[in-house]
Parts: structure tokens; C-alpha cells; sequence
């Protein structure tokens, strides 16, 4: 997938003019395209394992140093 990912961006940046924004402003758009594909991956994996989990009825327990969050709505 990762692979998919590095062929697509280098083709985007192979065919669109990024080398008129300069060579820092472009590395930095590339920079943000590629983190946001790999978290998109990120994302889309937890959601895999979270459905097959609930397919099987099996429930994800956290590991032991995991924290519990409560969020709590204060309202003015």
C-alpha cells in the first residue's frame, strides 16, 4: 500500500510544477501529502481491526499501561 502511495505522489510530482514554488516550499508540500497518506493508511487500518474484532465478537482489551480517558463538557 505504502508502495501505491510512493508511486502516486512521485508521479504527482513529476507532472505538476512544484519547482516554481522553490525547492523549500515544495519539499514541504511533498512532506505534508506523504503524512497524510500514511496516516490515512494509519486510520483506515484501526478501523479494519476494530470491524473484524466486532465481526467475531471479540472484545479489544487494552494493554496494561493504557489510560483510561474521560472526556467531561463544561458548559458556561
Amino acid at each position: 500500500m505504502l508502495l501505491l502511495g510512493k508511486y502516486g505522489i512521485s508521479q504527482f510530482i513529476a507532472n505538476s510544477n512544484l519547482w516554481e514554488l522553490g525547492g523549500a516550499a515544495a519539499s514541504v508540500i511533498v512532506l505534508m501529502l506523504w503524512i497524510y497518506y500514511t496516516s490515512i493508511i494509519l486510520f483506515l487500518g484501526a478501523e479494519l481491526i476494530k470491524s473484524l474484532a466486532e465481526l467475531d465478537d471479540k472484545l479489544l482489551e487494552p494493554r496494561r499501561y493504557a489510560v483510561r480517558i474521560q472526556t467531561v463538557v463544561v458548559e458556561d
